[in-house]
């Protein structure tokens, strides 16, 4: 593998250009430092893209107050005995 100067950038031809691209493509520093961008890139439009979930107000239950009958009857029944 011979080393490329500037000399040599000038008179490249076809071939050699895309065996150093190959070369410098399939670096190991260059793939991870490409991986670490595109990892990078993604988690930045997740943040922009984040929005918080609406929280759902829960409807309160109310309780529903039971029908007092026997009060009624007994209210009832004193009253009849009062205004007899």
């Amino acid at each position: 593998m011979r080393s490329i100067f500037y000399a040599d950038k000038l008179n490249m031809n076809i071939h050699e250009i895309l065996r150093v691209l190959k070369l410098v493509l399939t670096n190991k520093y260059v793939l991870i430092a490409f991986a670490a961008v595109i990892l990078y890139l993604n988690f930045f439009g997740y943040i922009l893209n984040y929005t918080k979930k609406k929280k759902v107000a829960a409807k309160k239950k109310v309780a529903v107050p039971k029908p007092v009958e026997e009060k009624k009857e007994e209210t009832e029944a004193e009253n009849s005995e009062v205004s007899e």
